[in-house]
């Protein structure tokens, strides 16, 4: 004896408006509702379903990322998670998966530009390489991968060499320990759940006609080196 399942015309047609309501939902909705936005990472325009987005003029924390595509990856969201998936063509590559209780971000590279400055410290840019980082209820559990910073200083003729870290989990937040070849040059950047960000940048060996300038730029004497800190939340 064969069964056979029937669904009625008018069931077939309810199936149908589904589908195409949901491959039509919009990104920029969606984005709010995953949290991402809350999260930080916004846009001057998001176009686009949820398969297939672009957003034009994207910020992470206020970092640029220029134009970004966005989709959405259909098998997490059967097991409660949503994935999206980020890419562009100057070197973006990467996804965020959040769930109930944790979000996680797996960057292939990306590369975040426009950070606010640490007095006379500009941070140009930092590049992320194989960057893998968990957070679990507001608490960074799972962290690796390597940051490059691109920064300058005033005594410097442009740029400073590259300050590298292999970023972890320190105490709950997520640690990026930079710091240059020689060790003259320190940042240490710090990420938490609630969106905070710490930074404390150490400089030694400076010329002595310079420590009056840093002083004005709110750089202070530890020991024998200089240090600024800074806080902000990413969005504001």
């Amino acid at each position: 004896m064969k069964w056979r399942m029937t669904i009625p015309r008018w069931g077939l047609l309810v199936l149908l408006v589904l589908a195409a309501l949901v491959a039509l939902f919009p990104m920029r909705i969606a984005l709010d509702w995953i949290g991402l936005e809350r999260a930080g990472l916004t846009a001057r325009e998001v176009r686009g379903s949820v398969w297939n987005a672009t957003l034009s003029e994207a910020q992470f924390g206020g970092a640029a990322l220029g134009d970004v595509d966005a989709s959405l990856s259909p098998l997490p969201l059967m097991l409660g998670r949503a994935q999206v998936n980020l890419s562009n063509p100057t070197g973006l590559n990467g996804r965020v998966t959040v769930a109930r209780r944790s979000v996680e971000a797996d960057i292939d590279q990306a590369l975040l530009e426009g950070f606010p400055a640490l007095g006379a410290l500009d941070i140009g840019a930092l590049r992320l390489s194989g960057v893998a980082v968990k957070f679990v209820d507001g608490q960074c559990v799972e962290a690796g991968g390597n940051v490059s910073a691109v920064v300058t200083l005033p005594w410097a003729q442009g740029a400073i060499p590259p300050l590298d870290a292999r970023i972890r989990c320190d105490a709950g937040a997520l640690l990026l320990p930079l710091a240059s070849a020689g060790g003259a040059e320190r940042l240490d950047i710090r990420l938490y759940g609630d969106r905070r960000v710490q930074a404390r940048a150490v400089v030694s060996r400076v010329p002595a006609m310079l420590i009056p300038l840093l002083g004005a730029a709110g750089f202070r004497m530890a020991g024998d080196t200089l240090a600024i800190e800074r806080e902000w939340v990413l969005g504001e």
